[in-house]
């Protein structure tokens, strides 16, 4: 499961980088990697991350993009194990854009396949900084609609602004 994700992370990256260079169209890939490890109690909680994505922007304003990569927990206070490969297409509109700063609506989608299989659909704000004319900070906060068994989360509906789950990335723009 792990080689085929990263085989197929692979082959969307560089089926963009051919595309866009034959089109000039410009395009980027940031995402998210983490490691988190906690002890409480003689026991030890694990999460691993790596969710690279890929961004196209369509114009000034539109961008599709796609995020693919695997997701691993384990809690040893629950004796689980979560593991799972992530597929998550989605598109955004720029609502905002003052000098390095700008503000975005994300919709997506998103299907995990693993040791427990859910789906999402959604939205959810993303406010980016341009560090230079290609690096970015991208920092997204909160989610508005339905969960089914993703991201270990139940089966719901519904707005969550929680603070602490606020996700920073780092993207890189090819062509501009």
């Amino acid at each position: 499961m792990h080689r085929l994700g990263l085989i197929m992370s692979l082959a969307v990256i560089f089926t963009f980088h051919q595309l866009s260079m034959a089109q000039k169209i410009p395009w980027s890939i940031g995402g998210r990697i983490g490691f988190w490890q906690e002890h409480i109690e003689q026991q030890t909680n694990r999460r691993f991350v790596f969710l690279p994505e890929v961004s196209c922007d369509m114009n000034d304003r539109w961008s599709v993009s796609i995020a693919m990569g695997y997701e691993y927990s384990s809690e040893h206070e629950l004796q689980s194990n979560y593991s799972a490969f992530i597929i998550s297409p989605s598109v955004s509109y720029t609502v905002m854009q003052r000098g390095i700063l700008s503000l975005s609506a994300i919709a997506s989608c998103g299907w995990a396949i693993g040791s427990q299989n859910g789906f999402e659909i959604g939205m959810a704000p993303e406010l980016s900084i341009d560090l230079t004319e290609r690096f970015s900070i991208d920092a997204r906060c909160g989610f508005a609609g339905y969960r089914n068994n993703f991201n270990k989360s139940g089966t719901g509906f519904g707005v969550d602004l929680d603070a602490s789950e606020i996700t920073f990335g780092i993207s890189y723009l090819f062509i501009k």
